[in-house]
């Protein structure tokens, strides 16, 4: 067995700044490799979320991104 995957070569090439590559990789693997959740708020990615990269990642994949609030003021009981 390879320790060569697709998640490990994400995230080596997060750690290296290589963003095109690690989108590349995440068009090719999404979701499998990272979900939406593990993209939007783990810190291994707190760099490529600052890139165009991941901007337009998010909007390719619009549909796991949404984030939904809830207005308190609008809530019966």
């Amino acid at each position: 067995m390879s320790i060569a995957t697709d998640d490990f070569k994400i995230v080596k090439e997060c750690l290296l700044s290589n963003y095109e590559y690690v989108y590349k990789l995440l068009n090719k693997t999404y979701p499998k490799s990272f979900g939406a959740r593990e993209i939007r708020d783990w810190p291994l990615f707190i760099d490529f979320r600052d890139t165009k990269f991941y901007s337009d990642f998010v909007e390719k994949y619009k549909e796991d991104f949404q984030v939904f609030e809830i207005d308190k003021e609008n809530i019966t009981s």
